[in-house]
């Protein structure tokens, strides 16, 4: 299940009648994967309320950049940007003038404030971190930068990225002012279909929302 206009309700919640039959769905056998755009943080909360621990379900994150078994916690694939590729993703932010941010450990790691990131941060719940360098701050690879501005301009700009980018970076809106730059192999759908492979189900036992 995607998330956000899809799982949750206009109010950022699972309504009762949904949270009821995702359970049942559970204890019948079915794996609940939540599938979203969100970084894993951002998607605990959802993901304990649907006790997808106690289920050995699944959580497919940063839009299926890194998948976990929530039972156990630990990563079963990842898919991310070099040091280097964050680094050269600055400098483009810098050249067209927008904002950036990234994500180490639990922190959103921007240079400089602004009202897209602080929304990052609301949607998200996660603590945004203002660093003097960015470069100096993303030392490892991470999962995916976001660039941030005004709808007009940054329509704009993910052309001339999708552009100059393309086979190497995936450049893609999530929303009018976030703009997702991630390694070009993230996908749900690629996602999804590793895992159904280390779980043995087929395609056609898997339901997409």
């Amino acid at each position: 299940l995607d998330i956000d206009d899809t799982l949750l309700t206009d109010q950022y919640v699972i309504s009762p009648r949904t949270k009821d039959a995702l359970l049942k769905a559970q204890d019948l056998g079915v794996k609940v994967v939540l599938a979203s755009g969100r970084p894993t943080y951002a998607m605990h909360k959802l993901a304990e309320e649907l006790l997808l621990h106690d289920y050995g379900s699944y959580v497919l994150s940063f839009n299926g950049g890194i998948i976990t078994d929530y039972q156990t916690k630990n990563n079963v694939y990842e898919c991310t940007l070099t040091k280097e590729q964050a680094h050269e993703l600055y400098e483009l932010s810098k050249k067209h003038n927008v904002f950036v941010h990234t994500y180490v450990e639990n922190d959103i790691i921007t240079e400089q404030g602004n009202k897209f990131t602080d929304i990052e941060g609301e949607l998200t719940g996660m603590p945004i971190k203002e660093v003097s360098s960015f470069t100096e701050h993303v030392q490892n690879d991470v999962v995916k930068l976001l660039m941030l501005e005004d709808p007009e301009k940054l329509a704009q700009v993910e052309k001339i990225l999708q552009k100059e980018l393309e086979g190497k970076i995936s450049v893609m809106r999530s929303k009018p002012f976030f703009l997702e730059l991630t390694n070009s192999e993230v996908d749900k759908g690629k996602s999804l279909n590793h895992l159904i492979q280390i779980l043995g189900i087929r395609q056609d036992e898997v339901i997409a929302v």
